[in-house]
């Protein structure tokens, strides 16, 4: 089944208990869906970039779902008829990771669907870590920064304000902003063809 992370913002008058009852309403969702939910994070109460429905502060809880597109939907609509949740957001992923490292369990996983490992390699113990493996997550670590953070990058270079009146324009804007960072993320990696 396919892997996803879905972020949700909480108000901030409800209590972390709260919180995780409508992460629990999300579980039953999937595990009726016939997925899985493999990882639950509270980010707790964090203070919000603007006001959302006279909101400063949100709740934060990010949760990996391996389940069915259709279940994926559905946790979405719930998601969005709940007068608790500010904000939803969920991304299709290709690992659910609980670190940056390699591990086993990833190494198998990418192998079986045909990728090529990316993930850092561990320092091995009470040794230093090898030139050639230091360069290698060094050259990882500046791929992951420009394909990973779009958003950071974009905020750098167009200040990421957009001013216009009427919705359909300032989706048009955030379009076009997309359209041009990535294009010229694509052409950045294509001359670099890193080899695998």
């Amino acid at each position: 089944m396919p892997l996803y992370e879905t972020v949700f913002i909480a108000r901030d008058d409800v209590t972390q208990q709260q919180v995780e009852a409508i992460a629990e309403l999300v579980a039953g969702v999937v595990t009726e869906a016939g997925g899985e939910v493999k990882k639950r994070e509270y980010w707790g109460l964090r203070g919000l970039a603007y006001r959302i429905n006279k909101n400063r502060k949100g709740h934060y809880m990010l949760l990996g779902i391996d389940a069915p597109p259709a279940a994926i939907k559905e946790v979405e609509r719930q998601l969005g008829l709940n007068e608790d949740v500010l904000r939803e957001m969920t991304l299709r992923i290709e690992t659910i990771d609980d670190t940056a490292y390699r591990s086993a369990e990833n190494e198998r996983y990418l192998a079986g669907i045909g990728r090529v490992s990316r993930i850092h390699r561990r320092k091995p113990r009470g040794r230093s870590m090898p030139r050639h493996h230091a360069r290698a997550n060094a050259a990882k670590s500046a791929v992951h920064a420009h394909v990973e953070h779009p958003f950071a990058h974009q905020k750098g270079i167009m200040g990421l304000v957009i001013r216009t009146i009427g919705l359909a324009r300032a989706s048009a804007a955030v379009t076009l902003t997309n359209m041009a960072y990535n294009m010229k993320r694509w052409c950045w990696l294509d001359r670099r063809a890193v080899p695998a």
